[in-house]
């Protein structure tokens, strides 16, 4: 689950750390797009939140399954890492070890 701060100011902060997540995983020889992935766009519940569809676009480009959360809260939390685990469980029955 690729946690997203959906404060405006925190824009840079999430690229950074994507561009980060991808550059390692190309360093791995792996390609995100062909991971288990879930975006949570976390904080949903403050006044500076996001459009969720604007996150998408900007974080989002594979089309990912996303969650609005709010995890002080339990919004969405659950959701967001059932649906990474679903994915993982699927993935790992196409290609056992």
């Amino acid at each position: 689950c690729f946690p997203v701060m959906i404060h405006k100011a925190k824009g840079e902060d999430n690229r950074e750390a994507l561009d980060e997540l991808m550059m390692r995983l190309k360093d791995m020889g792996e390609d995100l797009s062909k991971l288990p992935m879930v975006f949570c766009y976390n904080k949903q519940d403050a006044d500076s939140a996001l459009d969720l569809g604007d996150m998408n676009t900007l974080y989002n480009p594979n089309g990912f399954k996303s969650f609005a959360t709010v995890a002080t809260k339990g919004v969405n939390v659950m959701d967001g890492f059932s649906s990474l685990l679903e994915q993982v469980i699927e993935q790992a029955k196409r290609n056992p070890l």
